[in-house]
């Protein structure tokens, strides 16, 4: 979801606890000794402000209130962001879509670690050949990072939907089924 909203992006989705730091950082055995967080998502959120546009997957665990620190955002919300970018308008629309889909699902976090964002990296560590079958369900069999590029932003809300519209579904299915979801 995030890769079809801003193929741009150079950092993989992941659960966002704490920062970003100006001063003194968690220490990486306080990090260690998190293990096998019960996540649940619950529906999305947006974040604006006049430069910044954000969608994201709301996120409720217990498991991370003990880690939980945010310097600009004071109340306890830890989100998995869809969308970070500057047009509000795409943001609105993309919540829109993800809300339409009811989004609920749980899962299990192995492990947390602190991932440090740079403006200097130049693009994301991903591997099509994981994906493809998802990317061509979704975007037709030349779906690829320029491909995703190219696209105009109706397009990637098209593909968005679809990615909600799967993942909601294999939520409901594993849900009836009584299964653990993990994704």
């Amino acid at each position: 979801m995030r890769l079809v909203c801003d193929p741009s992006t150079t950092t993989q989705a992941h659960l966002t606890v704490r920062g970003p730091y100006v001063g003194e950082r968690i220490s990486r055995g306080d990090w260690l000794k998190v293990r096998d967080i019960h996540v649940a998502v619950r529906g999305a959120g947006v974040y604006f402000t006049a430069h910044q546009s954000t969608v994201f997957l709301r996120c409720e665990s217990p498991d991370l209130k003990r880690v939980w620190w945010k310097r600009d955002y004071k109340d306890y919300e830890p989100h998995i962001t869809i969308y970070d970018g500057r047009s509000r308008e795409f943001a609105t629309r993309a919540a829109e879509i993800l809300e339409r889909h009811e989004l609920c699902f749980e899962f299990v976090a192995d492990r947390l670690h602190e991932h440090r964002s740079s403006q200097s990296q130049q693009r994301l560590n991903f591997l099509w050949s994981d994906y493809d079958a998802l990317f061509r369900d979704i975007g037709g069999s030349s779906l690829n990072r320029g491909g995703l590029r190219a696209m105009l932003a109706e397009e990637r809300l098209a593909c968005l939907d679809k990615l909600a519209r799967s993942l909601s579904a294999v939520a409901a299915s594993s849900e009836s089924r009584g299964l653990a979801q993990t994704f």
